[in-house]
Order: C-alpha cells, then structure tokens, then sequence
C-alpha cells in the first residue's frame, strides 16, 4: 500500500515500520505438586505472587511484580483454587 502511494504521489517515502523485540518463551514451568510444595515455604505476600504467576503463567519479575495500583482493578476479583 505504501509503495503504491508513494508511486502516486500521495506519499513522499514509505514509513520506516520497526518490529517490536519479542521475549523469549516461558520456561521452567512447576508441576501442581512441586507448586504446593514451595508455596508453603514462602512468605505470605510472595505465596500470593506465585498464586497469580502459576494461575496465570506469568513472569515473577517482569509481569507479577511489577505492576502498578493504577493498573489493577481491585474490584473485580478473581477466584483461583490453587491452594
């Protein structure tokens, strides 16, 4: 499409359109036993991290930690049976 509308003249140049880096695929993913079993060793506030990370397949560092209050509704709630 571009370079037809740069032929046209309705373009000067085509647009300079850069892919966007891609994280690599998840990896070391637990077992529902070997879960259970290192969340009843952690601390309660990281227990529900792990919760939210293996419910939702999310990265400890990059996706469960580090949203801001903004960005979460708390309101709407969720039901996870993962205990």
């Amino acid at each position: 499409m571009f370079k037809l509308a740069c032929e046209i003249g309705k373009l000067l140049r085509p647009p300079m359109i850069r892919k966007l880096q891609e994280n690599g695929p998840h990896q070391g993913f637990f077992e529902h036993k070997q879960y259970q079993k290192i969340r009843r060793y952690l601390p309660t506030d990281l227990q529900v991290a792990i919760t939210i990370a293996y419910a939702f397949g999310g990265r400890i560092q990059s996706e469960v930690l580090t949203p801001e209050r903004r960005q979460l509704d708390l309101m709407i709630g969720f039901e996870v049976d993962l205990i």
